[in-house]
């Protein structure tokens, strides 16, 4: 291979090589990158909204249309946070039906990126 003007990485890391395998990360990978983003941000959500309801709900003073509003939105985030868990199910059953392998693989990296 001629490197005239160097090499050049690949921008997205996801379809990069496995460095300790060395096979291809391909869609399972990419499912699991974008699903843990979509249940992080998910539980970020709910934790806002549930202190924004609380809030709500405290500076109600009693007035009845302020309270039921706060309640709607608390329990309308518990109900989105029941619907992710519930998506999570559904694609770990999946994934073990189909016969996927790489979906689903919880990290939790610190600092420094290390797993």
């Amino acid at each position: 291979m001629l490197t005239l003007f160097g090499t050049l990485k690949h921008p997205f890391p996801v379809f990069q090589p496995d460095q300790t395998t060395g096979e291809a990360l391909g869609l399972a990978n990419l499912l699991d990158v974008v699903l843990t983003a979509v249940t992080y941000g998910a539980g970020l959500l709910l934790f806002v909204l549930l202190i924004y309801g609380g809030f709500s709900y405290m500076i109600a003073g009693g007035d009845e249309k302020a309270v039921t509003k706060a309640k709607t939105i608390m329990t309308n985030a518990i109900i989105g946070l029941i619907i992710v868990v519930c998506a999570w199910f559904v694609v770990a059953i999946l994934q073990t039906v189909l016969g996927f392998t790489g979906i689903l693989q919880l990290r939790f990296t610190g600092p420094g990126g290390g797993a």
